[in-house]
């Protein structure tokens, strides 16, 4: 499907192609690419966005297009893939009748970043027309971006060409919930933690067991996402961490955190490490995460342990449990557009498909639907039969495209309604406890 190249010969066949070169998808993977590509004095007309909060706007200074304005391109436009959502991309393309795709994952790995302008630089770009647009990823970031990028493209291989042989079962992303304790009281949360009313933390028997038949079923991980509820709640993270750190076919251990625990001793030991980094999130409705935000990062960059932070703002408007009728083809479409449908999370020794799907059933406010559950605790499934269960709950083999959860889920895609991040609330809501 992909054209093959390198960053050597890639100039020469846009040249050759002589059609337009377009990005599609306008994130965080668009930004990194468009700096590759303009490192190779390769000029971008386009990027191509299913958002349409972002159609219509310039993105890095470049006019961001929707799927019936790339329709009257010429077919021989040249299409850079810089997202992840090849369920919903691929069909796409093959409506579209596109062919010159390009993936970015070697452009990115071998582009040099260093030298790319900061945000608070003013100058002006080589194409001379376009701005110098901000640019402020972390190496880290890059790194993590192109290798969940990487295993995306190897599901899609697998998928498409029915494993290319290899019968490699690689997996993006795993929540691993170590706790349904958190240290905030979000009235919208998305997990659904307004709904707990006796939290509980995960012991570390369990996870440990829980991680062990997962990681020995699957040939490679890309990131452990390590969440709550707050995961610094838990007293056993420090040991958590510590297990998945031994874990090879492991690439890395994201702690993502509300910045309103700042972790100390052994705990803060455990997280000195080159797979080890936080995603924190800081929250203004929340006087702990403002206070302690600082206080954070500064013991990070004292013990030189690896985050990325950001200010909460919006949220999509998703963490309610209701029955919505829905078509089947409503019901695939909420699915493969959803922006947390490619996670698998752990949550009190189940494997679940997606983290919705994962604490409705906890929380008992969703049908129990055999198929979209494993329980890897159960000693009386053998290595062979766990390996082949959790590929089908992952790849949706002879499964339904979508889940018994995203009939329940108001749904986390482009068009889902955005809502003030954070918002408290001072009582445990009440729990929506499925019935018939």
């Amino acid at each position: 499907m992909f054209i093959e190249y390198n960053n050597n010969n890639l100039k020469e066949i846009l040249t050759q192609n002589k059609g337009k070169v377009i990005i599609r998808g306008a994130g965080t993977l668009g930004k990194i690419a468009i700096n590759a590509l303009y490192k190779l004095n390769i000029k971008v007309d386009y990027f191509w966005e299913d958002d349409p909060k972002k159609q219509g706007l310039k993105y890095c200074d470049v006019d961001v297009l929707d799927a019936d304005q790339i329709s009257k391109i010429e077919k021989n436009a040249n299409i850079f893939l810089a997202s992840n959502y090849f369920a919903v991309i691929i069909p796409q393309i093959k409506k579209l009748e596109l062919s010159n795709i390009f993936n970015v994952y070697e452009l990115i790995k071998n582009t040099d970043f260093k030298n790319i302008i900061s945000s608070t630089d003013e100058e002006i770009h080589n194409f001379g027309e376009l701005k110098r647009f901000p640019f402020n990823q972390k190496p880290i970031e890059i790194k993590r971006h192109l290798d969940t990028h990487y295993t995306s493209l190897q599901t899609q291989n697998s998928q498409v060409f029915n494993d290319g042989g290899l019968g490699k079962l690689n997996i993006k992303y795993i929540d691993l919930v170590i706790t349904e304790r958190c240290s905030m009281k979000c009235v919208d949360c998305s997990n659904l933690m307004q709904y707990y009313k006796n939290p509980r933390n995960s012991t570390f028997e369990e996870v440990k067991k829980s991680v062990e038949v997962t990681m020995s079923s699957i040939d490679y991980l890309s990131e452990f996402r390590v969440i709550g509820g707050e995961p610094f709640m838990n007293k056993d993270i420090g040991r958590i961490i510590d297990l998945l750190k031994t874990f090879k076919n492991l690439s890395r251990i994201i702690i993502y955190t509300n910045a309103t625990i700042v972790p100390k001793n052994e705990t803060l030991k455990s997280l000195i490490h080159k797979k080890v980094s936080l995603d924190i999130t800081r929250y203004e409705t929340h006087k702990h995460s403002i206070n302690n935000h600082e206080k954070l990062m500064d013991v990070l960059k004292e013990n030189k342990i690896n985050y990325i932070t950001h200010t909460a703002d919006r949220w999509t408007d998703s963490g309610r449990v209701k029955k919505y009728k829905r078509t089947e083809n409503e019901l695939q479409s909420l699915f493969h557009n959803c922006c947390v449908g490619d996670i698998l999370s752990i949550l009190n020794g189940k494997l679940y498909r997606c983290p919705f799907s994962a604490n409705a059933h906890n929380i008992n406010a969703i049908p129990y639907d055999e198929k979209d559950i494993i329980d890897l605790l159960d000693e009386n499934i053998n290595a062979d039969v766990m390996r082949e269960n959790i590929k089908k709950l992952y790849t949706r083999k002879d499964r339904k495209e979508y889940l018994m959860a995203c009939k329940f889920c108001k749904g986390r895609d482009l068009n889902t309604p955005e809502i003030p991040a954070g918002l408290q609330t001072k009582v445990i809501l009440e729990n929506p406890k499925f019935s018939e």
